[in-house]
């Protein structure tokens, strides 16, 4: 099982999507960590199960909610780049590379 890094931004990408989901409903923020750690782990076991986007940029988006998580599956690491809604500009993380 592969350890994950995190960009920088990828820290404040789901700390507001945290607290907007918590606004929406108590526990809904939850629920949305709970996804995004069923995709972490996910991509640890299987670092490959997606297809490449972008260069060797994946992505893979959690049960129930509209988030895409785009990450590099490296030797040593699963590099988490992005965590973004799926309406964003899908090339906004291109520049994190």
């Amino acid at each position: 099982m592969l350890p994950l890094a995190f960009h920088p931004e990828v820290h404040a990408e789901v700390d507001d999507a945290f607290r907007w989901y918590q606004n929406e409903r108590a526990g809904l923020g939850i629920e949305f960590m709970q996804a995004l750690d069923e995709v972490f782990a996910r991509l640890q076991r299987h670092p490959k199960i997606s297809r490449i986007v972008y260069q060797d940029v994946r992505r893979v988006m959690p049960k129930r909610f509209p988030y895409v998580v785009f990450y590099r599956p490296l030797s040593d690491r699963v590099e988490i780049v992005a965590v973004q809604h799926a309406r964003r500009d899908p090339s906004a993380w291109r520049s994190r590379l």
